[in-house]
């Protein structure tokens, strides 16, 4: 396996860069659309974010998680990957797709999404945990 071009970005086995592109779908947006209507839409998209020779995409619908759709873009390239993102947005469905819910960043944590890198500021206390921790069963455990 060759070096990966940035340290940050995991890649495939195969050095192919990878896009998950989350989505809800805004049914209430399409309730009144036809068939026909939908149809096109799909065709609109299965037309725009493929391109030949450049990498495959894949079309997930999700179950029972809070996004609906996925879209998997492989790329050569992180260019390429952002002319696809592009690509969908400028699709006519677009409209009817909300990207999933993103978690809020805690104040004891700072974030730099565009470095790929997290610091932790403090250590949380009990009240900023995400989830309840019972202490009991923390020291039981180590105390074995």
């Amino acid at each position: 396996m060759g070096a990966m071009h940035n340290p940050f970005v995991p890649e495939s086995l195969e050095g192919w860069s990878i896009l998950h592109l989350m989505y809800r779908v805004r049914w209430d947006r399409l309730r009144g659309a036809s068939s026909a209507d939908l149809q096109r839409m799909a065709d609109e998209v299965t037309r725009a974010v493929p391109v030949p020779d450049a990498g495959s995409t894949a079309f997930v619908q999700m179950l029972g998680h809070k996004a609906d759709l996925m879209f998997i873009c492989f790329r050569r390239g992180f260019e390429q990957l952002a002319q696809a993102q592009l690509a969908l947005s400028r699709t006519e469905i677009a409209g009817a797709l909300e990207g999933a819910k993103k978690r809020r960043v805690p104040a004891w944590l700072e974030m730099d999404a565009g470095n790929f890198k997290a610091t932790v500021r403090t250590l949380p206390s009990k009240e900023e945990m995400a989830i309840p921790v019972q202490e009991q069963l923390v020291v039981a455990l180590y105390s074995k």
